[in-house]
């Protein structure tokens, strides 16, 4: 997990240089948001993918949506024998989380707010 997450970092670190408009939000303003089906203008998006095993993936991706759940949104977006995809809204910027079992990867896409 280490690993997934400082990928995670150092994409948003750099996302943020050179973005001198960003909005944030508080948890409560984006469980609100996205209840009601309107949701946060996203900036350009950056990913990054490593090679993993999809059951390994799946776990990890689980894990951090797990650790973030109780106080961000966290949709699943799709989860089947070759594919899990989940969408994780954060203060600052939403990430996709997707496994793939063809591609035995891992891609983390992130896009802070406008």
């Amino acid at each position: 997990m280490r690993g997934v997450l400082k990928s995670a970092l150092v994409l948003g670190a750099v996302m943020t240089a050179g973005l001198a408009i960003a909005r944030d939000y508080t948890p409560q303003q984006l469980n609100r948001m996205i209840a009601a089906g309107r949701y946060p203008q996203q900036g350009p998006a950056q990913s990054q993918s490593k090679s993993m095993n999809f059951g390994d993936c799946k776990s990890r991706v689980r894990m951090i949506a797990g650790s973030v759940g109780g106080d961000y949104p966290v949709q699943t977006i799709a989860d089947s024998g070759v594919m899990y995809s989940v969408k994780i809204w954060a203060n600052d910027g939403v990430t996709l989380a997707t496994c793939s079992a063809l591609d035995r990867a891992m891609t983390l896409t992130m896009s802070r707010y406008r």
